[in-house]
């Protein structure tokens, strides 16, 4: 039997508990920046991008291709003209349908999106599709006029911005630095731009058309470069698309196995516990019989045992030892003196002083329960207490002289109960002793008779009441 270590037991229950406090954590960051990532807002400023030819617009998140539809009648001459002020007059204008594709080169959705373009030259708009256009019209004077215009559903009676009706439908003129923002439709998909794994269909692009005019040209190829503007959008992801997801979920299906685990494992080890409490209720109740004939052998000595197991158990709990070991020294401790059974009643009970052949043979019995319990294989070291309880700190004891630590830790144990008790306990040839001189033989036998590290703890429980001096109590005899 060692002393046990002062030191702190890392447990299954610190590695569920930090688990715990990881999961959380790594789901909180998860959660946090997953929302803020989601509701970041991006801006694209076209003055930033890389514009490796006309109407190529590139960051690394995004292209827009700004330009002419491909085709045939993308642009077309129209026998009416517009003076400076914007009023129908005899001549020829050209009207064209431009596009501006928008690819999302990013692994992620684009959402909420809207393109701002801003006007190059002089020019009208005439027409958009599918989502709303917000045009800002005479930005440049004090007189800016704002209005958001869904062309399929316009009224030329209700429209505020300055507008004039062609044969070809309401034109919206407009001048440089005057802008329009277009707003995707839901009603045709358009709000999402889906990321780049589905870039093989044609839905990772959104394209949106819008018709122009220019006043006094005549090249139907006229293509002003849209080169001002910005694109806005927020990009989503979904938690299961984090790395850190993967790992959150392998340690909570790790988690929730070991809790299950231990579940399992409480109620084995509780049919355990009742099965072993069984077992120690046999164990005491043995031994219980066997101290009884113990007693009935010497009635003067009626309790000691019991009492001295008591005081052992007792000693060893207050040093820290935990319950397995409190319980198996109770036991050892219950023994100590089975080896009287073997010494004569003549000698055992004689209430004179005894010959130093008579004593002989009362230390033999240290011997003898040493022998008796040597084959009790169900308690470790269960013969070392009865065998060395007389071994002496300073190697005057018996039947060995061992000395100092040489003596088993449960052997020094029980020799200062079984002293206590002998002094506490009324004899056939004295009297109990007194409390200040019980006290003053522990102290000054610390270190001759008993270990000194143990007299402090000794010393410790009678202060603190747990063993107590002059008293015999009930639940001990």
């Amino acid at each position: 039997m060692k002393k046990p270590r002062k030191k702190f037991k890392f447990t299954i229950i610190h590695v569920l508990v930090i688990m715990f406090i990881l999961l959380v954590a790594g789901y909180s960051y998860m959660i946090i920046s997953t929302y803020k990532f989601n509701h970041t807002t991006h801006v694209l400023d076209f003055s930033d991008a890389n514009k490796s030819k006309k109407g190529v617009i590139e960051f690394d998140d995004v292209k827009i291709t700004i330009g002419l539809r491909r085709g045939n009648n993308v642009s077309w001459e129209n026998a009416e003209d517009f003076d400076d002020d914007w009023k129908i007059v005899p001549g020829s204008s050209v009207g064209a349908i431009f596009e501006a594709k928008i690819t999302n080169l990013t692994e992620h959705d684009i959402e909420n999106w809207k393109l701002t373009l801003e006007i190059p030259e002089k020019m009208a708009i005439n027409d958009g599709w599918n989502g709303e256009i917000e045009i800002h019209q005479n930005v440049e004077t004090a007189d800016e006029v704002v209005e958001k215009v869904l062309f399929k559903d316009k009224n030329d009676a209700t429209l505020k911005l300055k507008h004039v009706s062609a044969t070809g439908g309401t034109v919206i003129p407009l001048e440089p630095g005057d802008f329009f923002v277009y707003y995707p439709s839901e009603e045709a998909k358009e709000t999402v731009i889906p990321k780049t794994s589905l870039q093989k269909d044609k839905s990772s692009s959104q394209v949106i058309g819008f018709i122009m005019y220019f006043p006094h040209t005549k090249n139907k190829h006229h293509e002003p470069a849209f080169t001002v503007g910005t694109l806005e959008y927020e990009m989503t992801i979904s938690i299961a698309d984090s790395k850190l997801f993967v790992w959150l979920l392998i340690g909570t299906v790790i988690w929730f196995s070991i809790i299950g685990s231990l579940i399992v494992s409480h109620f084995r080890l509780k049919t355990l516990v009742s099965r072993q409490k069984r077992d120690e209720l046999i164990i005491d109740q043995s031994m219980q019989t066997f101290i009884n004939f113990i007693d009935s052998k010497d009635p003067n000595t009626r309790g000691h045992s019991l009492r001295v197991a008591k005081f052992s158990e007792l000693l060893v709990e207050k040093m820290g030892y935990n319950v397995i070991d409190c319980k198996k020294t109770y036991y050892i401790a219950l023994m100590h003196d089975c080896g009287k059974m073997n010494i004569p009643d003549e000698v055992l009970l004689k209430p004179g002083k005894l010959t130093p052949e008579e004593f002989q043979i009362i230390k033999d019995h240290t011997k003898y329960g040493s022998q008796m319990l040597k084959d009790f294989n169900s308690i470790e070291d269960i013969d070392v207490g009865a065998r060395y309880h007389h071994e002496k700190y300073d190697g005057t004891g018996y039947p060995e002289g061992l000395k100092g630590e040489e003596i088993p830790l449960i052997a020094r144990i029980i020799c200062i109960a079984d002293s206590f008790d002998a002094m506490n306990s009324k004899r056939c040839y004295r009297d109990r002793l007194p409390k200040d001189y019980i006290l003053k033989e522990l102290k000054d036998n610390a270190g001759k008779q008993f270990d000194p590290e143990l007299v402090e703890v000794f010393l410790e429980l009678i202060e603190e009441g747990k063993i107590q001096i002059g008293e015999v109590r009930e639940d001990t005899k």
